[in-house]
């Protein structure tokens, strides 16, 4: 039992181990190898806000944080059975995070903020001495009006449902993006023509999904419907 509420889970790609945020910006490594006796491994506290998102990289080894009102990300190491924060980047946003953040590859970490960019750090720095600061590269891509409702990777396209409009687009997760150093070099970015776009439900997209494999897109709409397209469609 954790003892303040939850906020966030994520699950390792293939070890039995379970990461917890909560509502004092804490994080849980918990193991659930034995379902009838949970063990927490670790627990840090990266955050005085709620955490707002975990996420495992694909081959298990790094696992993202972010927390409510933050521009800060976290990055925890996760080797053999020990845990190790390697530190934090700040990411330029112009709003706050979207409660996502997603891998494209194993040291390729993307953010969204509910002005509409999406934002990644290309290639997780290496931990410098003993600052937790970590000396990150930032690119970003507009993706139209309005803010990034939801978003998820699907190959090598990022897919992005927004706060305004009813279509699902996607974007290109190499290509086409731009680096940025503060908040104000995302207002000199050009809208980012979408690859792909889908406008299958009658109202806003409220949540979408890749689901095992990584072949196949949910996606769930405020018109009760949900949806399931093959990425080659």
């Amino acid at each position: 039992r954790i003892g303040r509420p939850v906020t966030s889970l994520a699950s390792h790609p293939f070890e039995p181990l379970l990461a917890a945020g909560d509502t004092a910006g804490f994080v849980y490594m918990v193991d659930v190898g034995l379902h009838s006796k949970l063990k927490c491994r670790s627990n840090f506290r990266l955050f005085k806000e709620p955490i707002a998102a975990l996420s495992f990289n694909d081959d298990g080894s790094l696992l993202a944080v972010v927390a409510e009102e933050s521009n800060q990300l976290y990055i925890i190491s996760v080797r053999d059975k020990t845990q190790e924060v390697m530190g934090f980047m700040h990411f330029p946003l112009q709003g706050s995070f979207v409660r996502s953040v997603r891998w494209v590859a194993s040291r390729h970490v993307v953010v969204a903020d509910n002005e509409g960019y999406l934002l990644a750090c290309t290639d997780i720095p290496g931990k410098d001495g003993e600052t937790l600061k970590l000396k990150a590269v930032f690119t970003a891509i507009k993706t139209g009006q309005g803010g990034v409702a939801a978003f998820s990777n699907l190959g090598d396209q990022l897919v992005v449902s927004t706060t305004s409009h009813k279509h699902v687009r996607s974007f290109s997760a190499f290509q086409g993006w731009g680096r940025v150093i503060t908040p104000d070099d995302l207002s000199g970015l050009a809208e980012t023509k979408p690859t792909r776009q889908w406008m299958d439900h009658a109202k806003r997209v409220q949540a979408l999904s890749t689901l095992p494999g990584g072949d196949m897109l949910a996606t769930c709409s405020l018109d009760g419907s949900v949806f399931i397209r093959a990425a080659a469609e």
